[in-house]
């Protein structure tokens, strides 16, 4: 089920913690430069994991994020 076009609502919340900070926004656009998308992803997962633990802060867990769509995102 998509929430606001996004696959989910963990996915769509994780994005707007990302975005919605600048220090954060930035962080999440060099995380995800260069490479391949899958790899990209990958960075981007490991990154939230060492700041936040293993769910975002609203307490959505992160193992349910869509961490492709979230790096093509911020590719964009």
């Amino acid at each position: 089920m998509s929430y606001n076009g996004w696959k989910n609502h963990a996915t769509w919340n994780t994005y707007n913690w990302l975005s919605g900070y600048e220090d954060s926004y930035h962080a999440a656009c060099r995380v995800t430069k260069g490479g391949s998308i899958k790899a990209a992803s990958q960075a981007l997962k490991m990154h939230c994991i060492e700041i936040w633990g293993m769910s975002n802060p609203d307490g959505d867990s992160l193992a349910k994020v869509d961490w492709e769509h979230i790096a093509e995102a911020f590719r964009e």
